[in-house]
């Protein structure tokens, strides 16, 4: 069975709804002629073994595989021994794992630390721009910047003689990010980004999941000259300021994201830092959806850049956006490379088979936007990852990239 191994003389009810279990009790079996019942245990095990090989499928369709191997390798210490040394391979299995998946991020425990979407996470933080000051607050229901508590006003400082109004009012030249289990630091800018708003973790936290969130936190305020805590943050995560000035804001906190300064930083969190400013420069237009009132399409000059994909808050480029995106990130990066057979495919649009790619980003994941090039790196199309880059340069074989448009 999924959840271990069950001995026929200890069974009371039979353990599953197969055509075995549904219709013979355990004493029925444990009462027939050896050949009779080994037959039918051996039918019983077959059923099971099936059942789950279509659950794993199932699993790896919607994106939830490590959920359902939490799950199992928590049935056996042994097994759970196996996971938690897959800790070593983190880093490895990040490359193969796609970055957006259908299905949202459940923490069951320490073991959700070690997932790639964790690590991933935390290195992509690079990528974001970094201002003055800090502003840290607890996690709260998602979006967090729509449901922060009214009860938040206590906050401590290493600065002294700060007015917490004005660096509050002064966004600009604030960051604001938000903490919570398992992904430690996320900024207001993309806090509706695939999985940040997409995990649901316990409400009591365990021990290892406060010393990873906490030792984070400690490195990443280092990078800021100001840095502002709320009393439940610096309590909660066992943080430390040196100096300490403690301020009280008399008012319910309210943050106001501009919707400009969101899709910067979403594009410099997918594609690169920079890459924000390189690809909505200029007078944009931001459409938003009448019925959530979330960002949904980014124009210039009537042209499409991007859309704000609904479901895990990631961009995919129009024609305008992918030939900037283009022009602005260096070679390799971001590109699938055609030989010369595929190149009129790709600029009708029609979808990329491995076999006719000859290079691409290292970097590259399944579901990442990709750009479409020939050898001397000229723009043929745009469009969705199927593979992740090693199996683009390995398969023979099978679609690598679906193109959402070609012809420049």
């Amino acid at each position: 069975m999924p959840d271990g191994t069950y001995k026929l003389e200890n069974l009371v009810e039979m353990p599953c709804s197969c055509e075995v279990c549904s219709n013979y009790t355990p004493e029925d079996l444990r009462n027939m002629k050896k050949v009779e019942r080994t037959k039918l245990l051996a039918q019983h095990n077959l059923q099971v073994s099936f059942a789950e090989i279509r659950h794993i499928r199932q699993a790896l369709s919607e994106g939830s595989l490590w959920e359902l191997v939490e799950e199992r390798c928590k049935t056996h210490p042994y097994l759970l021994d196996a996971l938690r040394n897959v800790k070593k391979y983190t880093k490895n299995l990040e490359k193969y794992d796609p970055p957006y998946k259908k299905s949202a991020f459940f923490y069951s425990g320490p073991e959700s630390l070690n997932r790639p979407e964790v690590h991933r996470h935390l290195k992509l933080l690079e990528r974001l721009p970094q201002r003055k000051r800090l502003l840290i607050l607890p996690s709260s229901e998602k979006p967090y910047s729509k449901h922060i508590s009214p009860d938040i006003n206590r906050f401590f400082s290493n600065t002294k003689k700060l007015d917490l109004d004005e660096v509050i009012n002064s966004f600009e030249d604030l960051d604001v990010l938000v903490v919570d289990v398992p992904f430690a630091v996320i900024p207001i800018e993309i806090e509706e980004v695939y999985p940040l708003a997409q995990n649901e973790s316990p409400h009591i936290m365990d021990e290892d999941a406060r010393k990873f969130v906490g030792e984070f936190l400690k490195k990443y305020i280092k990078n800021y000259h100001e840095v502002i805590i709320s009393a439940e943050v610096l309590e909660s995560w066992d943080l430390s300021l040196d100096p300490k000035f403690e301020y009280y804001y008399n008012q319910p906190l309210r943050i106001d994201v501009n919707d400009e300064r969101r899709i910067k930083y979403i594009a410099d969190y997918q594609f690169g830092r920079g890459t924000g400013e390189a690809l909505f420069k200029g007078d944009i237009k931001i459409v938003k959806s009448k019925k959530t009132g979330k960002i949904r399409h980014i124009y210039h000059d009537d042209h499409l850049l991007a859309n704000l994909r609904a479901s895990d808050g990631v961009l995919v480029m129009g024609k305008k956006g992918a030939l900037r995106l283009h022009r602005y990130l260096p070679y390799p990066q971001n590109r699938v490379v055609v030989n010369e057979e595929a190149e009129p495919f790709a600029m009708e649009g029609k979808s990329i088979f491995a076999k006719f790619v000859i290079d691409c980003d290292v970097n590259i994941k399944s579901s990442d936007e990709v750009l479409i090039v020939n050898q001397k790196d000229e723009l043929l199309a745009f469009g969705k990852s199927i593979l992740c880059a090693r199996e683009i340069m390995d398969f023979n074989t099978g679609q690598a990239v679906k193109t959402r448009k070609g012809g420049f």
